[in-house]
């Protein structure tokens, strides 16, 4: 079963297409994403970084509804929520420019979204987090609040390709 989330399915399908063994996503929220690449690739490591504790971000009832909607909003997500659905990941309860490894990932998926992320230092982040054979896949491109600003960060980067609202770039 794949978990509720803001991901369209062409999204996913376009992650799909550059998985490997590894993923790191910042803004993991329940889970959507892994719970569904999971289901090509159960044997990848998942990595997943989102400030659970900071922001407090609804499930919705009606995904084509707007999230403030009156009525529109369900149960709060958790980290809980999010190993609960994706129970093979690792979690961490950080934003995303402050999350510390030594290791790194086929792709790092940012699909965070909000009115405190930096983005450029977001997608520096991203890249240094990234095997030099790897991708960057960002998404909200197109949002009418962060896009001019995601564009904005990524204008250095290697432009790919983009599906929807996602976008994958490269070194």
């Amino acid at each position: 079963m794949i978990a509720p989330g803001w991901i369209y399915q062409n999204e996913m399908d376009l992650h799909l297409k550059y998985m490997k063994d590894s993923i790191l996503e910042g803004g993991c929220a329940a889970g959507r994403l892994f719970s569904y690449l999971n289901q090509h690739f159960p044997k990848a490591e998942y990595v997943g970084v989102n400030t659970w504790t900071d922001d407090d971000v609804y499930l919705q009832k009606d995904w084509d509804k707007g999230y403030f909607d009156k009525g529109n909003l369900t149960e709060l997500i958790t980290k809980e929520m999010f190993i609960s659905n994706c129970p093979y990941a690792t979690a961490y309860d950080c934003k995303f420019e402050m999350f510390e490894t030594d290791k790194k990932f086929d792709i790092v998926s940012i699909g965070q979204i909000g009115k405190n992320i930096n983005w450029k230092e977001t997608y520096k982040k991203a890249f240094l987090l990234c095997k030099d054979n790897g991708v960057v896949i960002g998404r909200n491109i197109e949002h009418k609040k962060y896009g001019a600003d995601i564009r904005q960060a990524i204008n250095k980067y290697t432009f790919v390709e983009q599906v929807k609202q996602a976008f994958v770039l490269r070194k």
